[in-house]
Parts: structure tokens; sequence; C-alpha cells
């Protein structure tokens, strides 16, 4: 027993105390912050529908995940969204249509054609 005792303690000399894990509480925000549709990107997506800013709207929309893109259309006016979906065209990603809801859907279709 008291050799298994001086190995404990040569163990436990030898052994750093664990890390404490990183706070990752405000991690979220910070990428929200770079990545995805925030209130930035929404305001200049609503300023380049209503300046008849073409470009400026698909390269907003563009890099935006699906989901995110089906956010935008949600949170538009109904004319503002038709009319973004009229600017993206063939550059519309057809997996955003998975994320929104069925009656804005039927909607967006419906402009589609």
């Amino acid at each position: 027993m008291a050799r298994a005792d001086k190995n404990k303690a040569l163990l436990a000399d030898t052994n750093p105390p664990a890390a404490e894990p990183p706070d990752r509480r405000d991690e979220g925000d910070r990428l929200a912050a770079l990545y995805g549709l925030t209130p930035k990107v929404e305001s200049a997506v609503i300023a380049a529908i209503e300046s008849d800013a073409e470009e400026r709207a698909r390269a907003l929309v563009g890099p935006l995940h699906p989901a995110d893109q089906a956010d935008l259309i949600e949170r538009l006016p109904k004319p503002q969204a038709a009319r973004l979906i009229l600017i993206l065209g063939d550059g519309l990603d057809a997996e955003m249509l998975a994320y929104l809801t069925e009656g804005t859907r039927d909607e967006i279709v419906d402009v589609m054609g």
C-alpha cells in the first residue's frame, strides 16, 4: 500500500491541473456579426432593392446561407420580397425554399412563375 501511495503522490506532482475550459458565451454573438444575416446586411439589401441596384443586391444575398436567405425573404414586405426574387433570378439557391414557411414558399413560387 505504501508503494501505491508513493506512486499517486509522484503522479500528482507531475500532472498539471486541468485547464479551465474557455468561456464561449460570446462566441456565437461574434460569429453572427461576421457571418449570416445581420441587421446591417438586411438594411443594405433593402436599400439595394429600393434603388434598383440589382448587382449590389445579388452581391449581398449570394453569400448568405440558404436559411439566411429564407429569413431575409420572410422579413421583407411582400413587394420587396417579390422584387428580390426577380433580381436573384437563376442565382436563387433552390435550397432556400426548404427554409421558407409554406405560405411564403407558395407566394415565391408564384413570383418565380
